[in-house]
């Protein structure tokens, strides 16, 4: 979990690359709303970023912080997505 700006501020594996990950994903999440609200003028909920050895799902918290899931090559997408869901519900009441 990061601040919108993209300062780390939780999870569950953080690591020396966690500051790192937060600045990126938040960036990230940035731009995919800039295009969403150009191409389709509509809102961006989430961001899935796939590569040959894994996934990275990017969640807006109510444009006050971001949830980064990063997972293996081949996860179950349902149960992330679900599960994610469900954790961006918990923290929004929260925050």
């Amino acid at each position: 979990v990061a601040t919108a700006d993209g300062i780390s501020i939780g999870g569950v594996r953080l690591s020396n690359t966690s500051n790192r990950l937060a600045a990126m994903a938040s960036a990230s999440l940035g731009l995919g709303k800039q295009l969403i609200a150009t191409v389709c003028e509509g809102n961006l909920n989430e961001i899935n970023v796939t590569g040959d050895k894994g996934q990275v799902f990017i969640y807006s918290i109510l444009n006050k912080a971001v949830l980064v899931v990063v997972t293996r090559e081949t996860p179950n997408v349902a149960m992330v997505n679900w599960e994610s869901h469900k954790a961006v519900k918990e923290l929004s009441a929260i925050l």
